[in-house]
């Protein structure tokens, strides 16, 4: 049997953790500041990841 190279389960709950801690505190107006930061974030990366890809010729 081989061995799991990468466990989505784990990296799902670490990822869920880690939110928990960073919005545990914050109020209902700060977490979706949060949130709108975070998908500002996304979507930023996304464009770059696909310039970067139409550059390399691949798309």
């Amino acid at each position: 049997m081989k061995a799991k190279v990468f466990d989505c389960v784990a990296m799902k709950r670490k990822a869920s953790l880690r939110i928990h801690d960073e919005t545990k505190n914050l109020t209902f107006e700060e977490e979706l500041e949060y949130w709108h930061q975070k998908n500002e974030e996304m979507l930023r990366r996304q464009a770059q990841r696909l310039r970067q890809h139409e550059k390399s010729g691949k798309g």
